[in-house]
């Protein structure tokens, strides 16, 4: 719960308090949790991944956190890799990038905001993709302008529709946490 006692949309997430983002979630080590980014710029393997109580900030992690925050992230990622090896073969995951914003879409701040971690697949064809946005070169940056509706090609199997979250994340909830 919020510092203020209230909610927020990443509490209910967390804690599966009137809100459960499609796909459901993943419960990570140290009291973290994984999701699929929902809104209408994300695709499919965009994840966040969020600790369980209401922080905003990472001074405020606690050594359990931050204990287990490199290892989750390793462990989504090769997760990712496998799933894309599985069922993209066509479209390799060249990397995936680990973003923390704390600014809106308008640079906003808002009054409360959970602390939360984007994990973003970038295959070849979505390279492609950001090349445009890049004059060339990968536009990395503009991953959230190019995976809008108007510009994310509607011919790329990575789309996410056709229940590929829910098969991705329960691809990702069956994963060993360790692998050798």
């Amino acid at each position: 719960m919020c510092a203020d006692g209230n909610e927020c949309k990443s509490c209910k997430i967390s804690k599966g308090n009137k809100y459960d983002p499609r796909g459901g979630i993943v419960k990570l080590e140290g009291k973290w949790i994984l999701n699929h980014y929902e809104a209408n710029q994300g695709f499919l393997g965009w994840l966040i991944m969020q600790p369980k109580r209401c922080i905003m900030d990472f001074d405020e992690l606690n050594g359990e956190e931050l204990t287990n925050l490199g290892p989750n992230i390793k462990r989504i990622i090769g997760s990712l890799k496998r799933y894309w090896e599985v069922n993209f073969p066509e479209d390799k995951l060249k990397r995936v990038y680990v973003v923390y914003l704390f600014e809106g879409v308008f640079d906003i701040e808002p009054e409360k905001y959970h602390l939360h971690i984007h994990l973003i697949p970038r295959t070849v064809r979505i390279g492609q993709l950001l090349r445009m946005f890049g004059e060339g070169n990968i536009n990395a940056w503009a991953i959230y302008k190019s995976s809008g509706e108007q510009y994310f090609p509607k011919y790329l199997k990575s789309r996410r529709y056709d229940g590929k979250v829910e098969k991705l994340m329960d691809f990702l909830r069956a994963e060993p946490k360790e692998r050798k």
